[in-house]
């Protein structure tokens, strides 16, 4: 059952704790269910967890409604885009394979696991020369951006790795990205890369997840090691390509918990909800 935590917030936001650390993070991209899909990051451990939450019909508590074992922490969780014509829920996970997850009302079933042995890639891209950190997609689904040290689109000034990335999905021009331990979001216009339009640099302490607004070209969410959730309406900042960034953008703190917060996710169909999770617990916020 939802409990309330230490947890500073002006707006109404449900919050669900966990037994167990909060990494992965994704709504499901359907009108038809508010559902919020979450994975478990247990250091040193193989036994992880998946488990599907939704808010309740009155929105005043979220359940668990389902769960299941998953080996070791997953990197990154992914429900099937809505575009897809089928009638079969899926979600996606990655670690040590990319597994493919079937979801019904009372179950979780492994639908297929991928390595690199099997399958034969559609089409392999040597990108980069080290690991790659994140990848995004823009609204074009034959467009994507990928992440590494070897970074060559942006590069912040002290050389730091870029460690992940958000592509707006309103205007395919803007692209925001953080680079490792640091407090600054960078907001790149794609049409000149090399210098930010907006440098978003509220946090404290090292950010750990943005997220832009399905619903405005202008609307960003982060989290970061300092506790924070913030939003951003960066319209009124926003400079020529290569000009200096004024710091003219308006932003709130949505909301203040006792743990870091890991991951903000911006709901793909409900415009004023927002979800993060932090050490212990789940949290949904009304706008």
């Amino acid at each position: 059952m939802a409990a309330q935590r230490t947890v500073l917030c002006d707006r109404p936001f449900i919050t669900y704790p966990t037994r167990d650390r909060l990494y992965g993070l994704c709504w499901r991209p359907d009108v038809s269910s508010l559902r919020i899909a979450a994975s478990t990051f247990i250091p040193g451990e193989y036994a992880n967890k998946i488990e599907i939450f939704h808010p309740t019909a009155n929105q005043k508590e979220v359940v668990s409604a389902l769960e299941i074992d998953h080996p070791y922490p997953p990197t990154k969780i992914m429900w099937s885009p809505a575009s897809l014509s089928s009638n079969v829920e899926l979600l996606a996970t990655t670690v040590d394979f990319l597994r493919l997850w079937t979801i019904s009302d009372s179950s979780i079933e492994l639908h297929s696991r991928f390595t690199e042995q099997p399958t034969i890639p559609i089409q392999q891209i040597v990108a980069h020369d080290t690991e790659v950190y994140d990848i995004a997609f823009s609204s074009d689904p034959k467009k994507f951006a990928s992440l590494a040290s070897s970074t060559i689109l942006y590069e912040t000034p002290d050389k730091a790795a870029l460690l992940r990335l958000a592509w707006n999905k309103r205007d395919d021009r803007f692209i925001a990205t953080f680079a490792e331990d640091s407090t600054k979001i960078c907001v790149l216009d794609l049409r000149r890369p090399i210098y930010p339009i907006a440098e978003l640099d509220q946090h404290t302490a090292g950010v750990n997840s943005i997220s832009w607004s399905p619903h405005s070209r202008y609307d960003l969410c982060s989290a970061a090691e300092d506790k924070t959730a913030i939003v951003y309406d960066i319209c009124a900042g926003m400079t020529a390509p290569g000009a200096p960034t004024d710091g003219a953008w308006s932003s709130y703190v949505l909301l203040k918990s006792d743990e870091p917060i890991n991951q903000i996710r911006w709901s793909p169909t409900e415009p004023n909800c927002i979800a993060l999770c932090d050490e212990k617990a789940l949290h949904v916020v009304q706008m």
